[in-house]
């Protein structure tokens, strides 16, 4: 059944991205810090996506965003999901607006693989909806 929507939907999939990235589900609300140096506190944040390679945040003022600066590294970059702390190294490659991606330079293992199973877990969490969605639709 599934592979039959992809074929007749043409579904394709073009990534560049090295690891695959997981969006939040709606009713969460992990959040991101970034701790800026140079006024000496952090910047607060809501993730947007989440790989292995690093994060998106859209940041809760477009004030404190324009502090950030492209290729920097912010030590430490810490992510809050589903009442975990992950402390993280992140170089900034990316920012638009209020929106800012990172990729992470130094993750401890203990760290990565908290990240890794969160990812399994929101992939199996979206599996499972797109399965009871495209049954849905097959019964229409």
């Amino acid at each position: 059944i599934i592979t039959d929507q992809v074929i007749r939907n043409h579904i394709r999939v073009e990534e560049r991205r090295k690891h695959v990235r997981v969006i939040p589900a709606p009713y969460e609300n992990n959040q991101a810090s970034v701790f800026i140096k140079g006024i000496g506190r952090f910047v607060q944040g809501r993730l947007i996506d989440l790989s292995a390679g690093g994060v998106a945040i859209k940041l809760n003022d477009s004030i404190e965003a324009s502090i950030l600066d492209k290729d920097k590294v912010y030590n430490p970059l810490v992510l809050h999901i589903r009442g975990m702390e992950i402390k993280t190294i992140a170089k900034l490659i990316g920012k638009r607006e209020d929106f800012a991606g990172f990729k992470f330079e130094i993750v401890e293992e203990k760290d990565m693989t908290r990240i890794s199973s969160y990812i399994h877990m929101r992939l199996q969490e979206s599996k499972y909806s797109t399965i009871k969605a495209m049954m849905r639709n097959e019964k229409k």
